[in-house]
């Protein structure tokens, strides 16, 4: 047999094809996690940048709040000594100096003054060269001059007070205060001296150190002037004298009601703060709340770290099924023929749906709007039978020659018309569920006053914050305000005296508080058995039990009927005070 030629086996362009193909495969891998790390790289960039700010704002929200809460309860304080050295400058009226220094029962009055409140360690009263007269301290008042304190002179150079002493040495005590200083002025207007009240800093401190936040804080109480009075965490006496808020400031910066002040540095430990400050109101003074820049970066890196190591893991997820996914392409291309098939049979039964759902849609707005005006009509139905009853009682009411039948049914259809106003409001007001109280007040005051302002010549204000109650709530209040304002026009002002009535509507924390207060003659001394066998206060108090609500009667001066509101309003918006 002849032998056959030998063959070689020819180079396969297939497998060449192949290995480009897979060189290309796993160079596109590549660069697809590249691009991945780079995005993940790029997106946890911009998410820490975003983080640091929300984190900033976080600690500036919360120092802002605080700082809110230590200036009204400073305000609180300040306005409670205020008051107190405005009791204590009325004993000197009228009096000379040697007769108040010689007073017992004044010495006993000022004991009784210092020991109403715990933070008040002492009450003096001193003429106009700073010598103590009388005190809360001993009787007779030890001679002491305090002529030269800053605070005294201010006042004797004529400013109006009160004036805030800054942290002071004592010269009566081992220890430092704070000096309220009110001026003594004689019916000229001159000048004669002073009413001090001593406030004890502890107090301060001890309340400061309760407060609990959610970053270490430092606490500043500092005067416009930006000296400071009380500092937490505390320093030395010695240090904490004659201590100034933000020395590295320059000094001609002005202070507004509130503000940030950041990248100051504390004195204490030179740690760097985010601070914001609160005015105190009615005061000039200021509280601030600084909140160490180091504890913000901590927990800026504590949310960062956290989020990182959540990118870390979905980056190995992503980057995990890269592989397989180029895989399956090309099982994806045969299957993106079928999906886009029955993508156009689901989007044309998604039209048909959306069509039927706006039908619908369609259907409960027309239903809706007929329930609109079904209440609408309601509401206006009940306030023309309201009126139709007012009428009735007011025409039965002529019939009566007693005069005390007439007053009944004059505070009968005062109780109706009451009612009949809340309908009224429901009618036109755009939310059938609630009614704005603050209009109800007004229109009700002015008809009121129409109605017994002729005989009565009586001012009548009302500061109301917008509040909306439902309706279960509005009308026992309508009848408890109409009560108490038909009562302080009626009874308040005897003999055509003038005067004025008073309405208060005020939001604090979860409470509503209403008040009816008049400068008239005030509640008889018999007013403790009166008032079982009254018929109106009963109403008043029955009234006042179906909404839960407490309310009390203050004698003297004048008249106040306080209602106390445990439930909060629905909508609350800012004070509009108005006349």
């Amino acid at each position: 047999m002849p032998d056959l030629p030998s063959t070689s086996p020819m180079p396969s362009t297939a497998g060449s094809d192949k290995a480009r193909a897979r060189r290309s495969q796993w160079q596109l891998i590549a660069a697809l996690g590249g691009f991945l790390v780079l995005v993940a790289v790029v997106l946890f960039g911009v998410h820490a940048q975003n983080r640091w700010h929300e984190t900033t704002l976080e600690a500036e929200k919360i120092a802002a709040n605080l700082a809110q809460v230590l200036a009204e309860h400073a305000g609180r304080v300040f306005d409670a000594s205020n008051l107190v050295a405005s009791q204590a400058s009325a004993m000197a009226a009228g009096r000379s100096w040697d007769e108040v220094e010689r007073s017992e029962a004044g010495f006993r009055a000022l004991q009784s003054l210092d020991e109403r409140f715990d933070y008040i360690s002492a009450v003096w009263l001193v003429d106009a060269d700073g010598t103590t007269r009388l005190t809360s301290r001993a009787f007779p008042a030890p001679r002491i001059s305090v002529g030269d304190r800053e605070h005294f002179r201010r006042l004797r150079a004529g400013e109006e007070g009160p004036t805030v002493s800054t942290l002071l040495r004592s010269r009566v005590v081992p220890e430092a205060n704070i000096v309220l200083s009110s001026p003594i002025r004689d019916a000229e207007g001159r000048f004669r001296g002073a009413a001090l009240v001593v406030i004890d800093p502890t107090y301060f401190k001890s309340f400061y150190r309760s407060v609990e936040a959610s970053y270490p804080a430092s606490i500043d109480l500092f005067r416009s002037d930006r000296s400071v009075i009380i500092r937490h965490p505390p320093l030395p006496e010695d240090q904490a004298i004659g201590l100034r808020k933000w020395p590295d400031l320059p000094p001609e910066l002005t202070l507004v009601d509130s503000g940030v002040v950041d990248g100051v540095t504390s004195e204490a430990d030179n740690v760097g703060l985010l601070e914001v400050y609160r005015r105190v109101k009615d005061f000039p003074l200021y509280v601030s709340v600084g909140i160490p820049q180091p504890a913000i970066s901590a927990r800026w890196r504590e949310a960062v770290m956290q989020q990182g190591a959540f990118a870390l893991a979905a980056l190995a997820a992503l980057l995990l099924p890269v592989v397989t996914a180029l895989s399956l392409a090309r099982q994806e291309e045969r299957a993106r023929v079928d999906l886009e098939t029955m993508n156009r049979s689901l989007e044309a039964r998604v039209q048909e749906r959306t069509a039927e759902v706006q039908r619908s849609a369609e259907g409960l707005r027309t239903l809706l709007a007929e329930k609109d005006a079904l209440l609408r009509e309601v509401h206006h139905r009940v306030k023309n039978n309201l009126q139709i009853i007012s009428s009735l009682l007011n025409l039965h009411s002529g019939k009566f020659k007693s005069q005390e039948v007439r007053r009944s049914f004059t505070d009968c259809l005062a109780q109706v018309r009451a009612m009949g106003l809340v309908h009224e409001l429901l009618y036109r007001s755009p939310n059938m569920a609630e009614i704005d109280f603050e209009e109800y007040l007004r229109v009700l005051g002015e008809r009121l006053q129409t109605a017994y302002g002729r005989d009565v010549p009586v001012d009548l204000r009302i500061r109301a914050m917008p509040l909306h109650f439902d309706l279960d709530t509005t009308i026992p209040l309508a009848l408890i305000v109409t009560e108490a304002m038909t009562n302080a026009f009626k009874h308040a002002f005897p003999e055509g005296r003038s005067g004025t009535i008073e309405v208060e509507v005020a939001q604090n924390g979860p409470a509503t508080t209403i008040r009816i207060i008049d400068n008239g003659v005030g509640l008889p001394e018999s007013w403790d058995r009166l008032q079982p066998r009254s018929l109106g206060l009963t109403l008043m108090r029955v009234l006042a039990d179906q909404i839960d609500a407490r309310i009390d009667y203050v004698r003297d001066p004048g008249t106040e009927v306080r209602l106390t509101l445990d439930q909060k309003a629905d909508d609350v918006v800012a004070v509009q005070p108005s006349a």
